[in-house]
């Protein structure tokens, strides 16, 4: 079974178990669209964001980041 969400995925992926999801496609928003000013600060969010999505991914999964610029 596939299913699709769409929306935040930082929210959407509380509600899913660690080492569940086969293949997350996301986006990461750049540092003036999350209205951050210090590039450390959008640096340790990139990294919290990163670490859930692999989180969650299951071991032999994927996850892709879709950059549009």
């Amino acid at each position: 079974m596939h299913r699709l969400e769409v929306g935040d995925s930082l929210k959407l992926l509380q509600k899913f178990p660690d080492n569940s999801i086969p293949i997350i496609v996301t986006g990461i928003p750049d540092i003036d669209e999350l209205k951050i000013e210090n590039v450390n600060e959008y640096l340790a969010w990139v990294n919290k964001a990163a670490t859930l999505l692999f989180k969650k991914t299951i071991t032999d999964g994927y996850v892709i980041f879709v950059q549009t610029d």
